[in-house]
């Protein structure tokens, strides 16, 4: 006999199916994250041996290897340097025959660390004209052996290498590459001499120093959320968090799914655009796209509109029906989920403790490793929402709903328009003046699309089109000012080539070279790498470096400041920075006086921790 359905049961709230819902949709995805995670990192595939970032040209692709991603003291390892040559182009061996000169490797490695000669696998003849010479065409391996008898802590291998690569004209070329190997039970790989051209590939190295790495990824991504770049992000947040103070735990528990999805979505785009870049030949660090004057306009014109959508002056998405109501499904999702987005998004220009380590190793593994270990940062950082879906009753310590609500939104409005007026000052070192105005400009037209927009949602009919179409045309307009902002990035080296940011901040600009002369002087030299769109770096600035007892405590040692500008991105600093086991910014150093390892200062400075490493030798 089958039961009538009664009319409380018909009536059961939406509420009430979702309770029954979203925990385990909640359980599965996270348990799919974990998977992935898992089957990256102990999948069949040979994952885990380390790759450097490859020096392109149209003539070959190069790139240092190894054999594991991390080491035993005591236990050699091996690295390649993997030559993947253009049809019809060779590079000679270590006799090269009647003409031709063989690559040159020169290692810098930590005390305690010793690389062997390399192993030359075995040559082909050719014939150019009348001369013979012992050449490598298509792929070869040049491997290496390093030992690591007395070693202690990550490894950081800096290779120079040179080499002549030629077809019927020869061309000189060369190479930067580095690579961080953690200490752990190090993987044993195949050989890496290859034969006939023909490379083996390297067996998957022990995990067991991937833990570690993707734990500081996880802490990194969580103490990201206290950095001033995320704090626009913060007020959304937190506004989120209010309107859902009495919604139904379900309701809560989805907003938080969705919002960790956005910032893994986030990660994962990030670090499939790293893997392109690095394997076009770019040098990548973090935050490389702030380094674009497109994307910071970009983003100032963004948080511009997220900034008038806040103030009221127009509504998409989500919105108040009345006090104490609740968002609808569909649209508050979507606001959770493109929050998580552009959580990421403005993160990028900050660094935090245990960053610097994860991310090391990640912008110069393999293309999986690396997705692994940004995964592991964004679920680190999404760690306080999906805390809220664990224990939803969190939220209910919140305020109840009511018109305050509405009082916070539009001044939460204020940080984001704060964060506007930054983006605006690094278009200023980046593009100049002429910079400045195109963003002006962009704004201008912006802020009148979402005026438009605003007075169109109120009316009706051709009121409404006409405004809408106003709406779109202005957004258009301010897309065709970025075509001129390549040209006024061109120039902006004239418009701020009397004030540097190292004259501004009373240093000298830093060089390899400059560096190398005061230490042969034996003086106590203080360098800092920074960028005019890393807010850590700003924030270190005004706090520690810029402070009057730092600058005396200097002027009493006689340490010189040397001041690296990497808003651009340069080569050659991207380069010491990866000598230093470093992929991003800020990095601080300090060399004492009558030479000596240099003493990396932490990511966050205080007047006190300058002081004391100036004291300290």
């Amino acid at each position: 006999m089958v039961r009538p359905i009664s009319r409380r049961a018909g009536k059961q709230s939406p509420g009430r199916i979702m309770k029954t819902c979203y925990p385990g949709l909640i359980m599965r995805f996270l348990l799919s994250v974990l998977g992935v995670c898992l089957s990256l990192l102990y999948g069949s595939s040979p994952a885990y041996a380390l790759e450097s970032a490859p020096v392109s040209s149209p003539h070959a692709t190069v790139t240092l290897m190894s054999d594991a991603d991390s080491y035993t003291s005591g236990h050699p390892f091996r690295l390649g340097l993997q030559f993947r040559m253009a049809p019809g182009w060779h590079i000679y061996g270590k006799d090269p025959g009647d003409s031709g000169l063989p690559p040159e490797l020169t290692f810098t490695l930590p005390s305690g660390v010793t690389a062997g000669p390399v192993d030359w696998p075995p040559t082909m003849q050719l014939k150019e004209g009348p001369l013979r010479v012992n050449a490598y065409q298509g792929t070869v391996v040049l491997p290496v052996t390093i030992d690591p008898h007395g070693a202690r802590g990550p490894i950081e291998i800096d290779l120079q290498a040179n080499w002549l690569i030629c077809q019927t004209i020869c061309v000189p070329e060369e190479g930067h590459f580095h690579l961080t190997l953690l200490e752990g039970q190090g993987g044993e790989g195949s050989s890496a001499s290859p034969l006939s051209g023909q490379v083996s590939q390297p067996q998957p190295s022990d995990t067991s120093s991937l833990p570690m790495v993707l734990l500081f990824a996880v802490l990194g991504g969580l103490i990201l959320n206290l950095m001033p770049c995320v704090f626009p992000v913060l007020a959304m947040k937190a506004l989120a968090l209010a309107r859902l103070g009495s919604g139904e735990r379900a309701a809560v528990r989805s907003h938080a799914v969705a919002y960790t999805a956005g910032v893994l979505l986030a990660f994962l785009a990030l670090g499939m655009m790293a893997i392109g870049l690095r394997h076009a030949g770019a040098a990548v660090g973090w935050g490389f796209q702030f380094a674009s004057p497109v994307f910071v306009t970009g983003m100032a014109w963004l948080l511009m509109a997220v900034g008038l959508n806040l103030s009221g002056v127009y509504q998409i998405g989500a919105r108040m029906v009345g006090t104490g109501h609740t968002l609808s499904s569909r649209d508050g999702l979507s606001g959770s989920f493109f929050t998580g987005l552009l959580a990421v998004v403005v993160a990028t220009p900050c660094t935090a403790p245990f960053m610097g380590l994860a991310l090391a190793v990640a912008l110069n593994a393999p293309a999986v490793t690396m997705l692994t270990i940004l995964l592991a940062m964004g679920l680190g950082l999404a760690l306080p929402y999906l805390l809220v879906a664990i224990f939803p009753q969190l939220v209910a310590a919140m305020p109840k709903p009511g018109r305050w609500m509405e009082v916070l939104k539009q001044a939460l409005a204020f940080p984001v328009y704060a964060s506007v007026c930054w983006l605006v000052w690094v278009i200023a070192q980046e593009a100049g003046a002429n910079g400045v105005l195109i963003v002006g400009e962009g704004l201008t037209a912006i802020a009148f699309a979402a005026w438009v927009w605003g007075v169109a949602q109120f009316g009706s009919g051709v009121r409404s089109l006409v405004g809408r179409g106003l709406a779109i045309l202005a957004i258009g307009i301010s897309l065709l000012l970025l075509q001129r902002l390549h040209q006024a990035s061109g120039l902006a080296v004239a418009d701020v080539a009397g004030t540097t940011m190292a004259e501004r901040q009373g240093a000298e600009p830093f060089s390899r070279a400059r560096l190398d002369a005061l230490r042969a002087e034996g003086r106590p030299v203080f360098v800092n790498l920074t960028a005019a769109w890393c807010v850590t770096c700003l924030v270190n600035e005004q706090v520690a470096l810029s402070n009057h007892t730092v600058k005396e405590a200097f002027r009493n040692g006689g340490v010189a400041y040397l001041l690296g500008d990497w808003t651009r991105q340069d080569r050659k600093l991207t380069a010491f920075l990866r000598d230093h086991g470093r992929d991003g910014v800020p990095l601080y150093l300090f060399y004492p006086a009558g030479g000596g390892d240099p003493v990396t200062l932490p990511q966050l400075l205080t007047p006190e921790i300058v002081i004391n490493a100036v004291r300290a030798r």
